[in-house]
C-alpha cells in the first residue's frame, strides 16, 4: 500500500522508508552516487508526475486510477482550465 500511495501521488512515506533503509545498507552506502542518482529520479517523478497527476485528479473529481495515457492530456487541460477559472473568480471577488 505504501508504494501504491506513492505512485498515485498521495503519500511519499514509501520513499522516506526506502531512504532510511538505504542509509542502513552497506552496499547502498558503497554505491552512494548511483543510489543518489536513482533517488533523485524517484523524487523528480514524485514532484513532476505523481503529485501533479494527483492534484489534477483531485481538482477535477476524477478518482479513477490509474489514468490511461490517452486521458492524461484531457485531464490536465480540464485541471488548467479549472485553475484559471478559480483564479479569475477569486480576483473578481477580491475586487468587489
Amino acid at each position: 500500500p505504501l508504494w501504491t500511495d506513492f505512485w498515485k501521488g498521495e503519500s511519499k512515506v514509501a520513499l522516506e522508508e526506502l531512504i532510511l533503509s538505504l542509509v542502513e545498507n552497506a552496499a547502498a552506502r558503497k554505491a552512494r552516487s548511483e543510489v543518489q542518482e536513482q533517488l533523485n529520479a524517484l523524487i523528480r517523478f514524485w514532484k513532476h508526475e505523481a503529485l501533479a497527476l494527483h492534484r489534477a485528479r483531485r481538482a477535477t473529481s476524477r478518482s479513477a486510477y490509474p489514468v490511461a495515457q490517452k486521458d492524461r492530456d484531457i485531464l490536465f487541460l480540464e485541471y488548467r482550465h479549472q485553475r484559471k477559472r478559480t483564479v479569475t473568480t477569486a480576483s473578481v471577488v477580491a475586487e468587489s
